[in-house]
């Protein structure tokens, strides 16, 4: 739309630019990052554990913490977010996660890493988050990248945030890691939780109003 109109103009750039974005987050537009498979939320389980997806809230549903378990995974992620929109440009590295009984197991696809020391994983508990950054080293070296006619692979700083869910909890001191063949597993116990969840929700009497009867 113009009218020959600076006025006009203007808003027309910034539908463009509004339209650019939604095309990028569409059609993954993210550095080396491909968008995660939202799975069915079924209480069905395999003999390995139950991958986790993650579901739906509906408005008037009743609010059940337990239910909570992938609400938020990633919420807090910025790396998932394109660059060259005031986000830091870095590698988006896969993550898997699966729910078992007793822990929660987070797969990242971290390729190329040739020592633990370029990995850095830290729990937070004040935001009970697990981050995980590093740098995947390029696969070219200076003789090569001149060459090059396709590279499809990502190498760089990468960075994820993990929020883990409040409910049952997690046993932070006791979070295992392994990296093998390019996958980096995290193995999270989880809290034994209350039985019944008898202790989860407390109910809080009003008091004070001296014309209620007893």
């Amino acid at each position: 739309m113009s009218f020959n109109s600076p006025f006009f103009d203007f808003f027309d750039n910034i539908n463009n630019e509004v339209d650019a974005f939604n095309r990028l987050l569409g059609e993954g537009g993210l550095r080396g990052y491909a968008p995660r498979r939202q799975l069915a939320n079924t209480p069905a389980k395999d003999s390995t554990g139950k991958e986790v997806a993650r579901p739906n809230n509906y408005a008037g549903a009743l609010y059940d913490p337990r239910d909570e378990t992938l609400d938020d995974w990633f919420d807090n992620d910025l790396s998932l977010f394109p660059s060259g929109f005031g986000f830091p440009r870095s590698v988006a590295v896969p993550v898997d996660i699966l729910d078992h009984d007793n822990n929660y197991e987070l797969k990242v696809v971290v390729p190329g890493v040739k020592s633990k020391k370029d990995i850095d994983i830290e729990y937070h508990q004040n935001k009970n988050q697990i981050l995980v950054s590093g740098e995947i080293p390029s696969t070219l070296n200076e003789e090569s990248k001149d060459k090059v006619k396709v590279k499809e692979s990502s190498s760089g700083k990468f960075k994820r945030v993990i929020t883990l869910p409040d409910y049952p909890g997690v046993d932070a001191d006791n979070i295992k890691a392994d990296y093998a063949n390019g996958v980096l597993t995290l193995t999270v116990p989880k809290l034994k939780p209350q039985k019944d969840g008898k202790n989860h929700v407390k109910k809080i009497e009003v008091s004070s109003q001296e014309s209620w009867g007893n």
